[in-house]
């Protein structure tokens, strides 16, 4: 692409691939703006899809006064992006990526009709709201704002699900060179790790799923040599599967893994772990969707150090609910601690504030979106107190936390 990198990109959700937020109803976006250089419609379109994604819908004036807010406080007064609106010159009706028919579009004064599909093909918005045609998709943009292609499997989240092995896999293919280090850190960022292969039927369906995607000259697996002259798996599992190549693994060759995918179909090889760039899979255990909290909050909502916390329903979506937790340890001169393991709410519309003590006097911190990492957060006294205010739910999971204590 013609221009540079994005001097900033979201953070991955659980819901949403890497690079992309949970903002409104559980729908994924990404947000990309340029400091000097400018866009056009090719470049924008392609780069959503090249990261598995299309450029964004706007199906509402509450979405789109949302959106607009949002960009507006995080990038500032300034901005304009393309949207993935088209026109369908037979049915003479503006069409979504999804295929859906616009049944809003805000266009400035005079508005804009669908007649030509030649003719309306393009559309663009600012600051200023209203949605502006583009003929030839050479009006410059500087941002761009991806919408990510819903999964309809909620246990893998942005991945896609395979029972060819002795237990459930979620996996994705990406067909983009790296070496096995960059494989590998790609696949962390998506929580996820560089392909673990524990059984024959796994390592067939990875070497069928890549012949399918085009992917002949192999591929990246997770396994590597680790310090004490053992392969390890890159989630730290050893290995109780292998299906090495004749001669391999060799010492005149590198520490990483790959699978050959053509002429030796599935065998594996070690490699450079450094130079040697193909393409890779990652995979992840499907998110636990068995066994959900009960719905509402809870009837005795007083915690003490040890106790786990949930919201309601998780890890299904919650809905709109306001919950208060009331966390105390009653050893005198503690300080109650909680660490939120799992954390995933709409940006727009769902938070966690945790306030010290058993009243909301002061603030220790409040919590939107999602957060991949684990949260702790310690009073200054031996109790706190949370409230959970979700004025939508819709589409996310909710968090789940665990109460402590320190001195």
């Amino acid at each position: 692409m013609p221009f540079q990198k994005a001097i900033f990109a979201w953070r991955r959700v659980a819901a949403c691939s890497n690079g992309f937020e949970t903002l409104m109803d559980g729908r994924c976006f990404s947000f990309t703006k340029y400091a000097t250089e400018s866009i056009t419609y090719a470049d924008a379109k392609q780069y959503c899809e090249d990261n598995g994604a299309r450029l964004p819908a706007i199906h509402s004036k509450e979405e789109e006064k949302w959106m607009m807010s949002f960009v507006e406080k995080s990038y500032g007064s300034r901005f304009s992006f393309y949207l993935g609106l088209t026109c369908n010159g037979d049915a003479q009706e503006f069409v979504w990526p999804d295929g859906s028919f616009a049944k809003f579009v805000d266009f400035e004064k005079g508005g804009t009709e669908c007649y030509d599909a030649t003719k309306s093909t393009v559309f663009y918005t600012s600051q200023r709201i209203t949605w502006k045609e583009n003929s030839d998709g050479n009006q410059e943009v500087d941002m761009i704002v991806c919408e990510e292609v819903a999964d309809s499997d909620d246990q893998c989240g942005d991945f896609d699900l395979t029972d060819s092995g002795p237990s459930p896999t979620c996996y994705s293919v990406h067909k983009s060179l790296a070496t096995w280090r960059e494989a590998e850190a790609n696949c962390t960022q998506k929580n996820a790790f560089l392909a673990v292969i524990n059984s024959q039927g796994l390592n067939e369906y990875i070497k069928d799923k890549a012949l399918s995607s085009g992917l002949i000259d192999g591929l990246h697996i997770g396994l590597s040599l680790y310090s004490n002259n053992n392969f390890t798996w890159a989630d730290g599992s050893n290995i109780t599967y292998d299906n090495f190549a004749n001669g391999f693994p060799n010492a005149l060759f590198g520490k990483c893994v790959a699978m050959e995918t053509e002429f030796i179909g599935g065998k594996w090889m070690n490699t450079d772990c450094s130079n040697v760039r193909l393409p890779y899979f990652c995979t992840k255990k499907p998110f636990d969707l068995s066994n959900p909290k009960p719905a509402g909050c809870p009837e005795d909502a007083q915690y003490s150090p040890g106790n786990e916390i949930f919201s309601p329903g998780y890890p299904t979506p919650s809905g709109v609910s306001t919950c208060e937790y009331v966390l105390i340890d009653t050893i005198v001169g503690t300080k109650a601690m909680i660490e939120i393991s799992f954390f995933e709410s709409n940006l727009c519309c769902d938070t966690l504030t945790i306030y010290d003590g058993i009243f909301r006097n002061t603030v220790l911190k409040t919590i939107s979106g999602y957060h991949p990492e684990s949260i702790r957060v310690t009073a200054n006294s031996n109790a706190m107190r949370l409230v959970w205010n979700a004025t939508s739910g819709v589409k996310v999971r909710g968090f789940k936390a665990k109460m402590f204590s320190t001195f």
